[in-house]
């Protein structure tokens, strides 16, 4: 039996936001997590990342995302997900918020659209996520383009929205390496020290 929750986490030269994440993931509660760490050594770019989420075969029966700048902030968030999903019948997608620079994301006042979710907005059962792994695009936003053919699948999987700000991102980077941040936008080294004292899953390195 595999985890519960596959977490996936794509990593291009953010050791700093990577410990943290890593750490955010140590700390929860409930540790029936499988961490894939995806490595892009050598900066093939934002497209490439995209792309390569084709490559994950997950092991828990949740997939979620969690990028190298961003991190859990609600540690009690995998066991409030496992009840969920059973209270809710096993939902194929599961709805969750983050909070993207001071912003709580999904909103949903005109729909789903592109601007207004999260790559770690949304759970999906590992079977739903192998059946839809070919409409991650190799562009920005290729998240969005995953999660709305997912929701828009004309087998119309099921969905349901868990209420609660899982996580949270401090700077959209876009893809850039953190030696090009400001100073004052880098955690200090004693949180790196922190971060990097916990390793929760496997280390899928790419390239």
């Amino acid at each position: 039996m595999g985890a519960f929750l596959s977490i996936v986490t794509r990593t291009f030269r953010r050791p700093v936001g990577l410990a943290r994440c890593v750490d955010s993931v140590a700390r929860q509660t409930d540790p029936d997590v499988e961490h894939i760490i995806l490595h892009d050594s050598i900066g093939r770019g934002v497209g490439w990342a995209y792309e390569n989420l084709k490559t994950v075969q997950p092991g828990g029966e949740y997939v979620f995302i969690l990028d190298d700048d961003d991190y859990l902030i609600d540690e009690g968030f995998v066991a409030a997900l496992k009840q969920f999903v059973v209270e809710h019948v096993c939902p194929d997608i599961v709805f969750v918020q983050m909070d993207v620079c001071g912003r709580i994301l999904p909103e949903w006042s005109e729909g789903l659209r592109l601007g207004d979710i999260a790559v770690s907005c949304f759970a999906l059962r590992r079977e739903v996520w192998l059946e839809h792994g070919g409409d991650f695009s190799g562009e920005y936003g290729g998240d969005f383009h995953f999660i709305d053919a997912v929701y828009g699948c004309e087998r119309q999987h099921t969905s349901a929205r868990l209420e609660r700000v899982a996580s949270r991102v401090d700077r959209v980077s876009c893809g850039e390496p953190e030696n090009i941040y400001p100073a004052a936008e880098r955690l200090s080294g004693a949180a790196v020290a922190q971060g990097g004292k916990t390793d929760t899953g496997n280390d899928a390195a790419a390239g």
